[in-house]
């Protein structure tokens, strides 16, 4: 298990489709946790609970533990279904349950882009009333990312959903990368969510423009860690590290030459560069 500060978890479909070769990956890593978003690159709501089950059964087999359900809740249109998106909503909080996480990963709905964002607070915190509302009642915690194109796109509209629904159950997955392609600052977006980060996604920016490493990019990713650290978290930092257009260095280091595949490859150097920063805090 590799020796950190804060506990490693991430999402391994990055590593390959096919599960039993990301859960190989993260057991040469050393990692021991993982979120659970994608079936062989299919959403696990497209399949059976019997098929969720026996996925889930692979990963405890391999000694790791669920951290997170990377849901895609919430990332529905103003004209969708909410009554069908919320009925989606309760199957995720059972696969919750069945991988004995509390945490799932949620978004705050696609506006449309050349519409006024701050005109539809309203609209969105009566829906996701209902899913906190829900959350209470189930005891799962709800983890807002930022993301583009949804109202939470930035962090002043972040704020204002966490001041309007007061709940433990829900809380703040902080993502540096998302932040930096919406044009907001992440010093500026950590100084106004810090009480509400409960999860941190590693992943990095070249100025919106090209996905890095973790410290390699605009994030302040070091800065960041370094006082939320001081300041008592503990919680998990979620390698998301959506390296497919950043080019391998030729002296990517020992964990990446540990795997021929090269999404492997990338993940475990994106790995080995959170490693260095998680080893100064």
């Amino acid at each position: 298990m590799l020796n950190t500060k804060l506990r490693i978890t991430g999402f391994c479909d990055e590593i390959h489709d096919y599960n039993p070769i990301q859960f190989e990956a993260l057991k040469t890593l050393g990692i021991k946790y993982y979120d659970f978003r994608l079936i062989n690159a299919r959403n696990p709501l497209d399949f059976s609970d019997e098929v969720i089950d026996a996925v889930l059964q692979m990963g405890r087999n391999y000694n790791l533990e669920v951290t997170c359900i990377g849901s895609f809740i919430g990332k529905m249109k103003t004209d969708g279904d909410f009554d069908a998106h919320f009925e989606q909503f309760k199957r995720v909080v059972n696969v919750a349950k069945k991988a004995g996480t509390k945490y799932i990963r949620m978004f705050s709905f696609y506006l449309p882009a050349d519409s006024d964002f701050d005109s539809y607070t309203d609209w969105v915190v009566e829906r996701l009333e209902k899913l906190v509302k829900y959350a209470e009642e189930n005891d799962v915690i709800l983890l807002h990312e930022n993301e583009k194109g949804i109202y939470g796109n930035v962090a002043s509209r972040c704020k204002t959903l966490f001041e309007r629904i007061q709940s433990p159950n829900f809380r703040c997955a902080f993502d540096f990368s998302n932040f930096i392609e919406c044009g907001q600052d992440c010093l500026e977006a950590y100084e106004m969510l810090k009480p509400y980060i409960e999860y941190i996604h590693i992943k990095d920016n070249n100025g919106g423009e090209e996905v890095v490493p973790a410290g390699w990019g605009d994030g302040h990713i070091q800065e960041i860690l370094s006082d939320i650290y001081k300041n008592g978290y503990r919680g998990f930092v979620a390698m998301e590290p959506h390296l497919t257009k950043f080019t391998l260095p030729t002296d990517a280091g020992v964990m990446a030459s540990a795997f021929t595949e090269h999404k492997a490859m990338k993940y475990a150097f994106a790995v080995q560069e959170l490693m260095k920063i998680l080893n100064t805090l």
